[in-house]
């Protein structure tokens, strides 16, 4: 049976661009209450656990606009009809499973610690390229990385160590330059990964 584990990100804007940033359809937001009234986005399956990422909102509308130009701008709305937007639509759950509010046991993600971030963005962007979608890299506690698994069976969060919090909200990467952060995401020719910074540890990485 798939566990389920609720991972915490630090506010709506990480929330809106792992739903929508470079996302060819924007992922649907779920609303729900757990404790107090949440907005989630079902993530990855890793090992047998289902993630949602979810962040404290009460406020709401039926879509969460998106878009980027030269920084991030976001709105709830009831309509979707400016095309300058992507919009996630909002899905209200009126009543959950047990197992999503249960604290069950979970197996958890052993690290590998990347050399630089040039090693990360080509990992980053091989993922991409395999899973066909784009890939997050969360931080996480001084870490900033993803999950991979090259067999489908055994699953690590390969990271680098960060001496300073992510100020940027995108690491961009190209074969014929370093990789490095950025807040521009309209130069052609690189590959784009989103950063999500997390609230607290994330609980499927081992302490």
């Amino acid at each position: 049976m798939t566990s389920i584990c609720f991972v915490e990100v630090e506010n709506i804007y990480e929330l809106a661009r792992l739903a929508c940033a470079f996302e060819h359809i924007s992922m649907p937001i779920f609303a729900l209450r757990l404790d107090k009234p949440i907005l989630a986005i079902s993530g990855e399956t890793i090992k047998d656990t289902l993630i949602f990422y979810y962040t404290f909102e009460d406020s709401i509308g039926e879509f969460l606009a998106y878009k980027y130009t030269l920084k991030e701008d976001i709105k709830f709305t009831d309509t979707a009809i400016d095309p300058t937007y992507m919009y996630a639509p909002i899905i209200s759950i009126k009543s959950i499973p047990y197992e999503w509010s249960s604290s069950e046991l979970i197996e958890r993600c052993e690290i590998v610690i990347l050399k630089d971030l040039n090693s990360l963005a080509k990992l980053a962007a091989y993922k991409a390229m395999i899973d066909e979608i784009p890939t997050a890299l969360f931080y996480t506690q001084h870490l900033l990385g993803t999950f991979v698994s090259f067999n489908n069976i055994d699953t690590y969060f390969y990271c680098i160590e960060m001496n300073e919090y992510p100020t940027y909200d995108f690491i961009k990467y190209s074969i014929s330059t370093q990789a490095s952060f950025t807040n521009r995401i309209e130069e052609h020719g690189y590959i784009y990964s989103k950063i999500i910074r997390l609230k607290n540890k994330h609980s499927l990485i081992m302490a």
